[in-house]
């Protein structure tokens, strides 16, 4: 009789045994259902951040193309604008030097036509020699002292348009440089803010994965 109770026991204690080792079973592998569930969920953001991370960078790349597009497009329009400004200029110069020219043929041709109206008045400069001679001699003078102040001025002019083409030629490069210079700064400034951003980026992934 005590033998039958023992096994009883027994049995009723390997039922229990058995029932809570299934119970430990099922909360087991409702943990491990919860924790792969958790592990795709963490799996799913990591590949989100990573993809925005991505996203971000390749928008910066490309805003940093498109402005380096425009920055080199304005160097070649003012490239344009200074070729145009150079050429007008030489222009400018080439009819100043015609002109100048022209003054100088005008001047000879007189020249040569008082010379010519004196031959043909020879027979009359005779008479009053003294007085022509020195009638002609003013007039050379006169005309020789046009030509002169027409040179000097022609001078003068080529040269306050050299001085006026190379202070403009210096702003430019002036002006040239401080654009360049604040490129540059803005380039710093953008690396900088990018490096705080991935800074950040970093050290929220981190925080995800201790999370973990």
């Amino acid at each position: 009789m005590k033998q039958k109770e023992t096994e009883e026991k027994r049995k009723q204690h390997e039922e229990k045994l058995k029932i809570a080792k299934e119970k430990f079973d099922e909360v087991l592998l409702q943990k491990k259902i919860e924790y792969e569930e958790k592990q795709r969920k963490n799996e799913e953001k990591r590949k989100l951040f990573e993809l925005d991370v991505e996203r971000k960078k390749e928008e910066a790349k490309k805003k940093a193309e498109i402005h380096e597009l425009n920055l080199q497009r304005v160097l070649e329009e003012n490239k344009k604008i200074e070729e145009e400004k150079k050429r007008m200029l030489i222009m400018r110069a080439e009819l100043a030097e015609e002109r100048r020219r022209e003054l100088e043929i005008i001047a000879e041709q007189q020249r040569q036509k008082k010379i010519q109206e004196e031959h043909e008045r020879e027979e009359k400069r005779k008479q009053i020699k003294a007085n022509m001679e020195n009638m002609a001699k003013e007039k050379v003078d006169v005309l020789l002292h046009q030509i002169a102040e027409d040179e000097e001025r022609i001078a003068k002019i080529q040269k306050e348009r050299e001085n006026e083409l190379r202070i403009k030629h210096n702003m430019e490069i002036i002006n040239k440089i401080d654009k360049l210079e604040n490129v540059r700064r803005m380039a710093k400034v953008k690396d900088y803010e990018k490096e705080r951003l991935e800074e950040r980026l970093l050290a929220a992934s981190e925080k995800a994965e201790k999370i973990k």
